[in-house]
């Protein structure tokens, strides 16, 4: 979990969105968040030009979706993954995540995502979550 180590929510906003499924409403969330850039991982990612790995940034992402969903999820499978910008936590303190969450079916959650600063666009993502209890 990097959540209150490697980044910290410093706000959050929730409002419903438009409802594909009337059975199925969904929810776009905005989070603020605030990286660490004194975190132990900038030291080999990458020494002397730290830079936010990607793998980091999906993980932002699953946790803040499992916040939201109020459960332990895991990513299913992703559609659509685009590294945009690098992330440099010495020029970019505070972030904006805004996640799209859709209940599919089954317990399933289309999860779109993007990780920006104002005008800039670090990343876009789509992709599927669920239960961890639900892999095997």
């Amino acid at each position: 979990m990097l959540m209150n180590d490697f980044y910290t929510v410093v706000d959050k906003t929730e409002e419903n969105v438009a409802i594909v499924d009337k059975d199925k409403p969904g929810k776009k969330i905005i989070f603020s968040v605030k990286l660490n850039p004194g975190h132990p991982v900038y030291k080999g990612h990458f020494p002397g030009n730290p830079v936010v790995p990607g793998v980091c940034q999906v993980q932002m992402i699953k946790e803040l979706s499992s916040l939201v969903l109020n459960k332990e999820i895991i990513l299913s499978y992703s559609d659509n993954i685009k590294f945009l910008s690098m992330i440099r936590p010495s020029e970019t303190e505070i972030l904006t995540l805004s996640l799209d969450i859709r209940e599919k079916e089954n317990e399933c959650w289309s999860v779109n995502a993007v990780i920006s600063r104002e005008n800039q666009v670090f990343l876009k993502f789509k992709g599927v979550m669920i239960p961890e209890q639900n892999h095997v």
